[in-house]
């Protein structure tokens, strides 16, 4: 944190376990440097996809130096030489005033993350601890109305003259869901990082789909593409029906009319 910020933004538990253990069982600390999901799996801590990325973020050189100054009271030292994450959890207790900041690590890093879309279409990006956190929320907002705006779609689709006896193409659509990749403290490594993810899902896309046309005869790629055609009319409408849906719904709002990626 800056000097003279007063915000404090609390160690995650299980982060603030491995530390604590860390600094009393000296195997345990060769492990942690060594590799960090392995130590937490090894005292069966499952840790949140924040918690593992904050702390694979710290080199082992500093990891180390902060699981010196780390202290376990001596009421809490036997918990903490055991082998159950559960119990040293409890002796934590209800109440945490550990930083995050211990750790070096600012609390706005720049993030890859991974986004799989209503319609199974993957995009990849980079946002601060922030944005991805906002990100999260406005998710959550916009799945509460996807099986709503698709049935509207649906509705109209079948109400318009010019389709009528076409079946609404367009499957109904799945929880937009977010997955953080890797996590960064400058933005230069993140920017690279994101550039090798999207080559590396580039090819992977033109592979699939060079495969797939290979086994068409030419009447099936036809078909594939006049199908292609419909299911676009048929989301762009579902997109028209969800942005007026969120429109007049209250809650977040991510700076665009929808908030999600076509």
């Amino acid at each position: 944190m800056n000097p003279g910020d007063s915000r404090v933004t609390p160690l995650p538990r299980g982060i603030e376990v491995l530390l604590k253990k860390a600094s009393v069982d000296p195997e345990f600390r060769k492990v942690l440097l060594d590799s960090r999901a392995a130590a937490a799996k090894g005292i069966g801590l499952e840790l949140g996809t924040v918690e593992a990325a904050l702390l694979d973020a710290v080199p082992a050189g500093q990891l180390e130096a902060v699981i010196e100054r780390t202290e376990v009271s001596p009421m809490s030292r036997a918990a903490f030489l055991g082998s159950v994450a559960a119990t040293m959890l409890a002796a934590l207790g209800p109440s945490r005033t550990a930083d995050a900041c211990v750790l070096g690590i600012t609390v706005d890093r720049h993030v890859v993350y991974e986004e799989t879309g209503y319609n199974g279409v993957v995009t990849h990006g980079v946002l601060r601890d922030r944005e991805l956190r906002a990100r999260q929320t406005t998710i959550a907002h916009i799945n509460k109305f996807l099986a709503e705006a698709h049935a509207q779609a649906s509705r109209a689709w079948a109400e318009n003259p010019p389709q009528k006896g076409v079946s609404f193409p367009m499957p109904a659509p799945q929880p937009i869901q977010l997955k953080i990749l890797k996590a960064f403290h400058k933005a230069q490594e993140a920017q690279d990082a994101l550039a090798e993810v999207r080559r590396q899902r580039a090819a992977e896309v033109r592979e699939r789909e060079a495969a797939r046309l290979a086994k068409m005869s030419k009447e099936e790629r036809k078909q594939a593409s006049e199908q292609a055609a419909l299911l676009r009319a048929a989301e762009k409408l579902f997109h028209e029906k969800l942005q007026a849906i969120l429109s007049t719904a209250p809650g977040p709002d991510e700076g665009g009319p929808l908030g999600i990626h076509k």
